[in-house]
């Protein structure tokens, strides 16, 4: 899998330098931009390197996610350094003014980026574990970027520009001179966009806020899920036979579901466990391990070898099992099934209280109900109270006549039963076998048998068994579990073919409106229990970034007015992300949440620039509403080919194209959405918020005058 995510990462890279030659004909500034990439990532992974980190699955969506944010930098600072070159300065004054002008705004993007990333180092839980090392090597490669452009990219930059690629240049020039024309009518449609918007305020502010409020709202109705599905070819299936059953008619029931398996043609391979090695405390699914109880591991191809997913897999298995003779209980899980390692299923419904039997009682008729939920699926208790138990009930009085102990009769009864191991057959100097003595099974076929055993005494006398004790037999559970001093019992289950918010909100229905006897509790656990407690995480980590952005700004700006100007261009990603993910067929998911804050760091920095550019035409003397038109003019480019750069790097990992990338590609499907949307979106709703304050201020200030 790190093998197919590494070369994820070269395609991405691969993809940002083509977009960056189509904006930038010119070779040795298009060298120079794309030359910043193994630069930041040598340094990012020798950052990694001395912090203890390794190269996984999540490092590597990291360093996916990174390469448009690190390019940013340098491109802006190249697209810079052209600007002031096309005014008569040689190429040394050029590279020193050009930087110098953009520094600034430069280090405020980045930080903004980097504020809203450093809290999750720090927090605890599911969210801290999971996306720390992420934002690490996403603060590692945005960091090492900034310096990259703003000290080595100019010194590139004037070394390159002495050679001359003139044949490179002609062939580019065909291929980029299309694209160039479509981006400069864009631009002139901006122009015209942003003069009817200016013209037309509250309007464009309106229809805005419509789009974020229809947006908004469709992601609510979409639905959330903690963590996205993960297709990893692995399935594991435990079947459980009536209670009792032999090991031969257990191994019957495993070859037909052998059977089914071998003429599915994704199979690898598969090995089955048929009871338990004696001495051994093997578990499934439904409790100890017993010759009733078998569990399988099966090795599907990769996602990528085969047309099917593994849940179109396993709803094969689940029809055909259940068809199975003699098969009372099953399940069929894929690994990873759970968000967090510490749930036994995404759906674990845990009842508590004083009495097993109860407790049973209760989960077979809620299980009815919740069967009934649209979206749950391989429902089953985590034991049945069908397992026969033979209690041998002591006459005390006797007992103590005889001089024995409670233990001592129940150790001859279980040596009777299960044998003993008295010595030790040397076979070669590396080999020993245990020789178990025992009766012979003819002794042990009935109870009767058993009450014939005799009981050695202290006083010397055999007495058989039955004057002793009286032998009944119950249904009991398999396995007792306890939490809080209280008998627990979990129904656990699957989903599937819907949202898991809305799947446990009617679970939640179900338990609220269920009769629960005194002393009694139902609770949903589970994926649902992580899933809110990281939202809650997820949430607060939101709303601290965009505080922690704006108390970046205001020394930026000096002004507590303009950084809610370019803030404003936050709630645009909502726009973006409600159609990525809905055509994408995604729900909101911790991945989106962080794809949410990372954009909170990010899209302002074209804000930034805007308005930078904005207020330094104004201080030039130059009328509000053509200041704003030139700062969209001489920005439009660099603005689109950041944007275009961040959205192209990330391609890879939205579409799934390695192994395991299914958690973060939400992630990634949510940040192209929302940068597409905040940066289309800026350069019309940005300019409308400054001009609309600006305004404000000014009519505020002739207000004090009068």
């Amino acid at each position: 899998m790190v093998d197919n995510m590494s070369s994820s990462v070269l395609m991405s890279m691969i993809f940002t330098i083509i977009l960056i030659m189509l904006f930038i004909s010119n070779v040795s500034q298009s060298l120079v931009v794309s030359l910043s990439m193994p630069l930041v990532f040598l340094t990012t992974l020798a950052l990694m390197k001395f912090s203890g980190m390794k190269l996984d699955m999540v490092t590597l969506s990291a360093l996916i996610l990174s390469i448009g944010f690190v390019v940013d930098a340098s491109i802006v600072v190249v697209e810079n350094i052209v600007t002031h070159r096309n005014k008569n300065k040689d190429i040394v004054a050029a590279a020193i003014d050009g930087t110098n002008e953009i520094a600034m705004a430069n280090i405020t993007g980045a930080t903004t980026t980097l504020v809203v990333l450093l809290p999750l180092l720090f927090i605890e839980g599911f969210v801290g574990e999971m996306f720390r090392p992420l934002s690490l090597t996403v603060i590692y490669a945005i960091g090492s970027s900034i310096l990259i452009a703003l000290f080595i990219i100019p010194l590139f930059t004037v070394m390159l520009s002495k050679f001359k690629f003139t044949k490179a240049e002609t062939l580019i020039n065909k291929i980029s001179s299309p694209w160039n024309d479509i981006m400069d009518k864009l631009s002139e449609f901006y122009i015209r966009v942003l003069k009817l918007a200016l013209n037309n305020k509250l309007k464009t502010i309106i229809i805005a806020v419509v789009l974020l409020v229809l947006s908004g709202r469709f992601l609510v109705n979409n639905g959330m899920e903690m963590l996205p599905q993960f297709d990893s070819g692995k399935t594991f299936i435990s079947v459980e036979m009536e209670a009792g059953t032999a090991i031969k008619e257990t191994s019957r029931a495993v070859e037909h579901i052998e059977n089914l398996l071998d003429k599915e043609e994704n199979v690898i391979n598969y090995d089955a466990q048929i009871g338990y090695e004696k001495g051994s405390n093997s578990m499934s699914d439904f409790g100890a391990m017993g010759t009733n109880q078998a569990v399988l591991t099966v090795n599907l191809t990769t996602r990528l070898e085969r047309e099917g997913t593994i849940w179109e897999f396993q709803e094969r298995l689940r029809n055909e099992i259940q068809k199975i003779p003699g098969i009372k209980r099953y399940s069929v899980k894929e690994q990873g099934g759970t968000a967090s390692s510490s749930a036994k299923a995404p759906i674990d419904i845990k009842i508590s209280g004083a009495d097993q039997e109860i407790l049973y009682s209760i989960a077979d008729k809620i299980q009815e109900e919740i069967a009934e939920v649209e979206g749950t699926t391989n429902l089953y208790k985590s034991f049945n109270m069908d397992n026969l138990q033979m209690n041998v009930k002591m006459n005390q009085s006797r007992i103590q006549e005889l001089g024995l102990t409670n233990a001592q009769v129940a150790t001859q009864v279980y040596t009777s039963m299960e044998g003993i191991v008295g010595t030790d057959l040397d076979i070669d100097e590396s080999e020993n076998v245990g020789i178990s003595v025992g009766y012979m099974d003819k002794y042990k076929e009935s109870s009767d048998s058993l009450l014939d055993t005799y009981i050695n005494t202290p006083l010397g006398v055999k007495v058989p068994l039955r004057e002793l004790a009286d032998i009944e037999f119950n249904e009991r559970a398999n396995i007792i579990t306890r939490e809080d001093l209280e008998y627990t019992i979990d129904i656990l289950g699957y989903t599937h073919s819907r949202a898991f918010s809305h799947i446990t909100k009617d679970i939640n229905k179900v338990i609220k409106n269920f009769p629960v006897p005194s002393g009694y509790s139902i609770e949903l656990t589970g994926d649902q229990q992580s899933m809110s407690d990281s939202a809650k995480d997820m949430m607060f980590l939101l709303s601290l970034s965009v505080i922690l952005v704006y108390l970046v700004l205001v020394p930026q700006f000096k002004s507590f007015m303009h950084p809610v100007t370019v803030m404003a261009a936050i709630p645009l990603v909502v726009i973006g992300i409600a159609p990525a993910l809905g055509m994408a067929g995604k729900y909101i998911s911790m991945p989106v949440l962080l794809g949410f804050i990372l954009l909170v760091g990010t899209v302002v920095n074209n804000a930034i620039l805007l308005v930078e550019f904005i207020n330094e035409r104004k201080k030039e003397g130059i009328e509000l509403n053509e200041a704003i038109f030139q700062a969209v003019k001489q920005r439009f480019r660099p603005i689109m080919m950041t944007a275009l750069s961040d959205v192209t790097g990330m391609i890879p990992l939205a579409a799934q194209l390695a192994l395991g990338s299914e958690r973060f590609s939400p992630l990634a499907i949510a940040v192209i959405g929302g940068m597409v949307a905040a940066t289309f979106l800026t350069l019309v709703i940005i300019p409308v918020v400054y001009a609309s304050f600006e305004e404000a201020i000014s009519k505020f200030n002739k207000a004090l005058e009068n």
